[in-house]
């Protein structure tokens, strides 16, 4: 049987609609009738007569398999719309709550880190760059944008290029690998 020739309940059929009514994305209905399918695949009956308890085991038993906590979620949510919206049994999703997601501490660099990470770059020109691009605080997408132009160091980011913000270079910057002009900037156009 092929995808376009495939049975769908009535059930199913409903919440397709309820979803396409309030133009859900693509990728959110699949995942929506995911939820719904596991659920039913737990219980073993229609997803219709679950209860309040049910949805509760249903929860533990994701716990117990380890399932990460976006995808705990993201079940969630796909069961709040059809419970919600669909069946309107709303009161049913009172048993079940988000997960919280444990928030992770962003690697910080020591100050000799740093420094052999800016040295390991063999070229001077990537030394400044990097040295300007940890100082001035930019990530990784916003620092592979930066680049030197006729002006010293400029960086385009942003839908008005044409309006560019300077700061002079780090002072720690040697002069060596300054441009000839004493009044070298580091100009990043941001929107």
């Amino acid at each position: 049987m092929n995808p376009s020739t495939q049975v769908v309940s009535p059930l199913r059929q409903r919440m397709i609609e309820d979803m396409r009514l309030r133009k859900l994305n693509g990728k959110t209905q699949i995942a929506y009738v995911r939820a719904v399918r596991r659920l039913a695949g737990f219980l073993r009956r229609s997803p219709d007569t679950a209860t309040g308890e049910d949805l509760r085991r249903f929860q533990l038993h994701m716990v117990d398999q380890g399932t990460s906590s976006m995808t705990i979620n993201a079940t969630i949510s796909g069961l709040r719309f059809f419970f919600e919206i669909t069946l309107e049994r709303g009161e049913l999703m009172a048993m079940m709550s988000p997960v919280r997601e444990p928030r992770k501490l962003p690697v910080v660099l020591s100050r000799e880190e740093v420094a052999r990470l800016i040295w390991a770059a063999r070229n001077p020109k990537h030394r400044a760059a990097l040295s300007v691009a940890y100082g001035a605080g930019l990530r990784s997408p916003s620092g592979s944008q930066l680049g030197v132009n006729r002006s010293g160091w400029s960086m385009q980011n942003g839908p008005l290029p044409d309006r560019p913000r300077c700061w002079p270079i780090y002072p720690a910057i040697p002069t060596a690998w300054r441009s000839p002009t004493a009044g070298w900037s580091l100009s990043m156009n941001v929107g």
